[in-house]
């Protein structure tokens, strides 16, 4: 029986063993394609690595009278940073400063609410721009955001979550406009040309004009008329 016992742990062990090899290669492999996901794509947080200044270049288009708040000055040439716009920082202060996630209306709210001074308030020492900028731009932001009317505030919200959500491939990508086809008139039929008739040989007469009828004779003579 003490033998039997012996066998059956040492096949537990070797099954242990074995299962523990076959695990680690399955286990790196799993964990290495995770690694190499689509950096376009969210992860766990809802977070998309995208360049908020091309995101504020390609929206701006889609928000009239948004305000660019960008006549600020930069710390290291005392030139001036157009390329840093409101819009831009916003954007930093949500997914950056924040980190809430660019997919849901609600979190773009929130942070909407922290310039209104509704709900979580900013700090000088952590708002985009105040390392570049000669001028930190958190002040003039707020002024800004606040003088947004409500339909402003919503195109902004609405326009950057569906932006985000479409980038992610969640929303399907808005179809292009068709292109107007040119119709191609056809030219009106000119109507044809008339010739004369080409003259034919000995119709030469033709073109003499007739001899003009003699007179009758009058009187006597007229009986000498075969």
């Amino acid at each position: 029986m003490g033998r039997q016992g012996g066998w059956t742990f040492c096949g537990w062990v070797t099954w242990g063993c074995l299962l523990a090899l076959l695990w680690l290669p399955l286990s790196s492999a799993w964990s290495g394609g995770r690694s190499q996901s689509d950096p376009n794509l969210p992860n766990a947080t809802g977070e998309i690595r995208i360049n908020p200044r091309w995101v504020a270049e390609t929206l701006y288009p889609k928000l009239p009278g948004f305000p660019k708040e960008n006549h600020y000055i930069r710390q290291d040439n005392r030139q001036p940073a157009p390329e840093s716009t409101l819009l831009e920082r916003f954007i930093i202060y949500h997914t950056t400063v924040k980190g809430r996630s660019p997919l849901y209306r609600f979190d773009w709210k929130l942070s909407l609410a922290d310039y209104l001074g509704l709900n979580e308030f900013l700090t000088p020492e952590t708002y985009p721009g105040r390392s570049y900028l000669t001028v930190n731009p958190m002040e003039g932001d707020r002024a800004a955001i606040r003088q947004l009317n409500r339909q402003q505030r919503d195109a902004l919200v609405s326009t950057l979550a569906t932006f985000y959500a479409q980038q992610a491939g969640l929303l399907p990508t808005p179809p292009q406009p068709p292109q107007p086809q040119t119709t191609l008139l056809e030219p009106t039929p000119s109507p044809p040309t008339v010739f004369p008739p080409i003259p034919q040989p000995g119709s030469a007469g033709l073109l003499v004009p007739p001899a003009p009828p003699r007179p009758m004779p009058t009187g006597e003579s007229r009986f000498l008329l075969p």
